[in-house]
């Protein structure tokens, strides 16, 4: 490709192929593809007044209390939207006339559910903004986030907006509610720059294509930990793929004492895998707690040996080990606790689609009694019960194959929700 002025070559660049829905750039590194309407967000240090922390399936009413205390905006943005308690909340929301946006993914793994086609068609038929992210093109392979803005508070969580996650129904999730109307307008133009770019589109019932069943509910768990509000001295927002990478690097490069760590499953070759060795590496004691249910279990228990070869021949203080749940059924949680004093929650998988390729939100909160409270939540964890967990009774077998479908198969399985 040549840049010519009066016949004359000015500039020029060589490339293979070209990549759909992308554009040829040249930045201060060099050429490269960009996705057409992709953002550039630079994580920053903001101010806000506390933040709570809180887990599930312990407190599934802390996003529902959120959502129905808001008085002028409710921006909710999601993976997935099953949850007929939340629906309920953005309906009585509009009702009083809050300003409800809602944006969810139109072709999530496995495809979308009949509960959530339902639950859109109810919000968009009253009257509320529902957008799918849906393509082509598209400037991320999934939205993946799990948060709403409201009013003057962001609230960003590990877990889907359906009874599996916000409805304490199964999974183990952290979240953070945090008050500050400089991180709720932060994430507000996050929402907005996804809401209102040509990759999206108003809900339709013809956008869903082909439907599934929804998973079987189960009737949820009694809680044992119970929310944490606390002044923070920062907050950070993190969006992928604009960010995310660097930022988490970032976090993990910082820790001189203790990282924490819970994710579904990690990626064994990914750059945040190869940090926290690093980190042993100089002497930071790690631990690392990932899911063991049936769909992840002999991935993980691979990683967890070669994370204890690891530590045996190199003398690493590095821990790792599977979930034995109690109170909860799987482990869905993606966090971080460094140095007993900053907290990183959100969406973000440990593999390369979520950093590269996906839209996810998280919050790095600068606290030390919200990470006292999640390093406490990980404790208890950590030590589990005895035995393993299998499928609670009810839940046959077409669940089970469902949630094993719900896979992407890159360098390894990966269980995405």
């Amino acid at each position: 490709m040549r840049l010519q002025r009066d016949g004359r070559t000015v500039d020029e660049t060589t490339y293979e192929s070209a990549s759909q829905g992308e554009r040829w750039l040249r930045t201060d590194e060099g050429w490269g593809w960009e996705k057409r309407g992709a953002t550039d967000f630079e994580a920053r240090d903001l101010p806000a007044e506390r933040a709570t922390g809180f887990t599930l399936p312990d407190s599934p009413e802390v996003p529902l209390d959120t959502l129905g205390d808001a008085d002028d905006r409710l921006y909710l943005g999601g993976y997935s939207l099953e949850s007929e308690r939340t629906v309920e909340e953005l309906l009585a929301a509009h009702d009083r006339g809050v300003e409800v946006r809602v944006l969810v993914d139109g072709t999530p793994v496995g495809g979308q559910s009949e509960t959530e086609a339902e639950a859109l068609d109810r919000l968009a038929a009253a009257g509320v903004d529902v957008r799918v992210f849906d393509g082509p093109p598209t400037r991320y392979r999934f939205h993946h986030p799990k948060y709403a803005v409201v009013d003057d508070r962001a609230l960003v969580m590990t877990e889907n907006w359906k009874p599996a996650g916000t409805g304490g129904a199964s999974s183990r999730g952290w979240g953070l509610l945090v008050e500050g109307r400089e991180v709720a307008d932060e994430l507000a133009t996050v929402f907005e720059a996804d809401a209102g770019w040509e990759d999206t589109a108003a809900w339709d019932r013809s956008l869903a294509g082909t439907l599934v069943e929804a998973e079987a509910e189960s009737a949820g768990f009694p809680g044992e930990f119970d929310p944490v509000t606390a002044e923070v001295d920062s907050v950070r927002l993190v969006v992928a793929p604009d960010n995310a990478e660097e930022e988490t690097l970032s976090l993990l490069a910082s820790a001189e004492e203790s990282i924490l760590v819970k994710q579904p499953t990690i990626a064994d070759d990914h750059a945040f895998l190869r940090e926290v060795v690093a980190a042993a590496e100089r002497g930071v004691e790690v631990r690392v707690l990932l899911d063991s249910t049936w769909y992840v279990e002999d991935e993980n228990e691979e990683l967890v040996r070669w994370l204890d070869d690891q530590a045996e021949s190199g003398g690493l203080p590095i821990e790792a080990r599977l979930v034995e749940p109690d109170g909860f059924e799987k482990l869905h949680a993606k966090g971080i606790v460094v140095d007993d004093r900053t907290t990183m929650v959100g969406s973000i998988n440990w593999n390369a689609n979520s950093v590269e390729n996906n839209r996810e939100v998280a919050l790095i909160v600068e606290s030390e009694a919200i990470a006292s409270q999640f390093a406490a939540v990980f404790e208890a964890d950590w030590a589990g019960e005895d035995g393993r967990w299998s499928f609670p009774v009810g839940v046959g077998l077409g669940v089970a194959a469902a949630a094993a479908g719900a896979v992407l198969v890159g360098s390894r399985l990966v269980r995405f929700d």
